[in-house]
């Protein structure tokens, strides 16, 4: 799993590169597909902090690659309604221990969840409801768009099955657009205020 920059990864890849594919695959959390970024107009925060990590892991050769990007937390908000789930089954240290941060929210506040997103979508990948195939890198190029996803659909001019047409080291990837938000957080609670 890559929940952030993706460095360590890519160190791992330079240094031993069969482990793309005597891994079972990789997930990420990061990249802003169809939305603009979180860290500058162009790019998302992960994959800004290095790039030229996040491009070297895109390119190797996983058996799979599941991208959770920006765009899928952007609909994927906490309320008050998850907090007070918690407080009426505060039963252990975790619960107790995010109830003691006393937050409140308003309908409009922009409280995205984000690295949460992945284990809970490794453990239950049934919750996704919209999985989209595409080519993918990022843009290492320094300057304003340093970070920036840049992904491929099937279009006249390539071929998605083989990857006809798109450009050198650009691999395919499954990436979450969607998710069923009620088992997500029905899960979610689930796992923390267990005993």
């Amino acid at each position: 799993m890559s929940v952030g920059a993706a460095t360590n990864i890519a160190h791992a890849l330079k240094k031993y590169p069969a482990l793309s594919q005597e891994a079972a695959g990789i997930i990420y959390m990061g990249g802003d597909i169809d939305v603009p970024g979180n860290a500058t107009p162009a790019a998302e925060m992960n994959w800004y902090y290095d790039p030229d990590a996040v491009k070297l892991c895109l390119a190797a050769n996983w058996k799979k690659q599941l991208i959770i990007p920006d765009d899928l937390s952007r609909h994927i908000r906490l309320t008050q309604a998850f907090y007070d789930r918690l407080a009426v089954s505060n039963t252990n240290p975790i619960t107790r221990f995010i109830l003691s941060g006393k937050k409140t929210f308003t309908e409009d506040s922009a409280n995205y969840v984000w690295d949460v997103l992945v284990p809970v979508i490794f453990l239950k990948p049934g919750i996704i409801t919209d999985l989209q195939e595409r080519y993918i890198t990022v843009d290492s190029t320094p300057g304003i768009n340093s970070g920036r996803a840049v992904s491929w659909t099937q279009h006249e001019h390539n071929d998605m099955k083989t990857g006809r047409g798109f450009p050198d080291g650009v691999r395919k990837a499954d990436i979450v657009m969607g998710i069923d938000a009620p088992a997500f957080w029905d899960f979610y609670v689930e796992m923390l205020t267990m005993k």
